[in-house]
């Protein structure tokens, strides 16, 4: 604040805030903001870095035909049929694939205790059904 012995002071309200403000400003350390800002340059420079290092065939496309070579074609088909091979003629096939499944024994864990039950007798659990704890 003023001091009002002194006679040359004649600061006006306006300016103590002001200078209040910048005195404020200066003392204010860095916020977890600030400290993001460098990271999000790196990664604009790393961003960059991966542009400029693209080969020039790989950002343009030749002037080729646009026809696909024919090869590659069945090659990508095969495999996927080998992958995920068609249901239409697995249909008969399904209940030796469950049967399988259900003799799987699974661990059960409840607040009360633990049991162990297959796949096959927990799908025939309902509503209310009573199962034997360990």
């Amino acid at each position: 604040m003023t001091d009002k012995n002194e006679p040359g002071s004649g600061s006006s309200p306006a300016d103590d805030w002001a200078d209040a403000l910048a005195e404020q400003s200066r003392a204010n350390p860095p916020t977890q903001a600030d400290g993001l800002k460098p990271a999000q340059d790196d990664w604009a420079a790393a961003m960059a870095e991966q542009t400029a290092a693209t080969p020039p065939a790989a950002a343009a496309p030749p002037a080729a035909p646009a026809a696909p070579p024919a090869p590659a074609a069945p090659a990508a088909q095969s495999a996927a049929q080998s992958v995920f091979k068609p249901l239409a003629g697995s249909a008969a096939g399904n209940g030796t694939d469950i049967d399988l499944i259900m003799d799987v024994p699974v661990q059960l864990t409840v607040e009360l205790g633990r049991t162990r039950l297959t796949i096959k007798n927990l799908l025939q659990l309902g509503q209310g059904s009573v199962v034997e704890l360990d």
